[in-house]
């Protein structure tokens, strides 16, 4: 006995082999009890499925004529890319910014701005040893005149008023 052909008994059913397959199959169904039994079988479905199942998807043409213009109206009005959310979001940032002015404003009420108090200078200025980095070698006999503690500081020349409207100094 040859092998079966089970995987090939519904293309045949539904007329989808070739005319030398479709051949082949014959012949062997009419050697083989199974294989005979599985075709019986396969054609009682497709009738079965044929006669009782209802035509699923079929538009009626009142269906497809509407559906039609309304695709063809799509495909003739031309779209123009408009950007419809920058301005509500505008329009939301612009009241949300104002709703933070209004209620700062009535949390803390009227602000002053209050400058920094004026300070003085001190009174004591001292010098102090400035560190001179020169190529020369040291000399340790001469002394700095700002190194030395017991030099005070000479007040600066107040500005007298001359002749012609000009501060000269003294």
């Amino acid at each position: 006995m040859s092998k079966h052909v089970h995987h090939r008994i519904a293309a045949y059913v539904h007329h989808q082999l070739s005319r030398r397959e479709r051949d082949r199959v014959l012949l062997h169904l009419r050697d083989c009890n199974d294989c005979w039994d599985t075709l019986i079988r396969e054609q009682e479905l497709a009738r079965d499925v044929a006669t009782s199942m209802p035509l699923i998807g079929t538009p009626d043409r009142e269906q497809l004529a509407r559906i039609r213009t309304n695709v063809m109206n799509d495909v003739r009005t031309p779209r123009s890319p408009r950007i419809t959310w920058i301005p509500s979001y505008g329009l939301m940032l612009a009241v949300f910014m104002m709703c933070v002015f209004v209620i700062t404003a009535l949390v803390t009420g009227p602000t002053q701005v209050i400058a920094a108090p004026f300070q003085k200078a001190p009174m004591d200025i001292t010098a102090t040893a400035t560190l001179v980095r020169t190529d020369e070698p040291k000399v340790e006999a001469e002394a700095s005149e700002t190194a030395n503690p017991n030099n005070k500081p000479m007040p600066s020349p107040a500005p007298v008023i001359g002749l012609i409207g000009q501060y000269v100094g003294r």
